[in-house]
């Protein structure tokens, strides 16, 4: 098998990462924020530019760059009136040339020979086992952060906006913080992505993740689905029946997931196993795009369409899903 399937799991977690981000946003706010489509070049970018000062700093100050690009859209929407999808539009268009005064007007930023090297000592472009490992940590411990927050004040205004009836209150009561706080995390998560990019790819390219919406999108809708499926009543009877002693390891794996699984989608630790599937729904979408890109990748750029085909069967499956489980 090409090394490149292998490879494209560690940008598939990084996407997933960014996919966080995304579904925070999509889950709680109930409408697409256009601002994600530049928050992750403006992560990239500033992670180019600053990372030979200290990476650290870099990663933190592009978590806030993308966090000020969700407040900005916040403002349009609060204060100006606009439509949550127009403010994100404006804000990503705008944004572009935010981008290109932090890189100095460069498309592409080239980074020095030392700091590539310090890039590739923490995530190699090349395939490595390590590097899965350690990219699959930084993925489980941001859905840790990111779940912990539910256990907040903060928390049950995010609920809030789901509208259940244990949380009615919170959503016309703290629908204002809800909604900068969401942006602002959504946003700021993204961004966070794009600079662990920065690092594998060792410099920024502002035109050098164009599938990032597409694959973030099609991996909320596969990790919907397979938790959907693995949380139904039929299929925890029958993974709880072959879960004996003598039954095998991957149906007793499956049945221990299923207890969080099962939980009510306000509990922390059901929000935390959600993250970490949309993580490994990403992947296994980006491993799909990787075959298409290394078939079907002419020079009309065909494979477009094909990933367009693929983002639209996934929509499908959760249509048919949702319609099966109503039965």
């Amino acid at each position: 098998m090409d090394i490149s399937y292998f490879t494209s799991v560690v940008t598939g977690i990084i996407f997933g990462i960014g996919a966080i981000g995304l579904s925070m946003i999509y889950k709680y706010l109930k409408f697409p924020d256009f601002t994600t489509i530049i928050s992750l070049s403006i992560g990239s970018a500033v992670m180019a530019v600053v990372s030979p000062v200290s990476i650290l700093l870099a990663i933190f100050l592009g978590i806030v760059a993308g966090g000020f690009l969700g407040f900005i859209t916040y403002l349009q929407i609060r204060y100006l009136e606009v439509n949550e999808m127009l403010a994100g539009i404006i804000t990503s268009v705008g944004a572009v040339s935010i981008v290109y005064l932090i890189t100095d007007g460069q498309a592409i930023v080239p980074s020095n020979e030392k700091i590539i090297y310090i890039f590739h000592q923490i995530l190699s472009p090349e395939f490595s086992w390590w590097n899965i490992v350690k990219i699959g940590i930084v993925g489980i411990l941001i859905s840790f952060l990111v779940s912990s927050i539910f256990n907040t004040r903060y928390g049950l205004s995010i609920l809030g906006m789901l509208g259940s009836k244990n949380y009615v209150k919170n959503r016309h009561r703290n629908k204002e913080k809800a909604t900068i706080l969401i942006l602002l995390l959504g946003n700021g998560i993204i961004s966070f992505a794009g600079s662990l990019l920065t690092i594998q790819a060792g410099n920024f390219n502002i035109s050098g993740t164009p599938d990032f919406l597409v694959t973030a999108l099609s991996g909320y809708v596969i990790s919907t689905f397979l938790i959907n499926i693995l949380s139904g009543e039929k299929s925890f009877y029958h993974f709880q029946k072959e879960s004996k002693p003598s039954g095998r390891y991957c149906f007793k794996i499956i049945y221990l997931l299923q207890t969080p699984l099962n939980k009510n989608d306000e509990e922390p630790i059901k929000i935390f196993w959600f993250l970490n599937f949309i993580i490994l729904g990403t992947v296994i979408v980006n491993w799909i795009f990787q075959y298409i890109d290394s078939n079907y990748s002419d020079n009309n750029r065909v494979s477009y369409l094909y990933k367009a085909g693929v983002f639209l069967f996934f929509i499908f499956l959760g249509k048919i899903e949702k319609l099966i489980s109503s039965k």
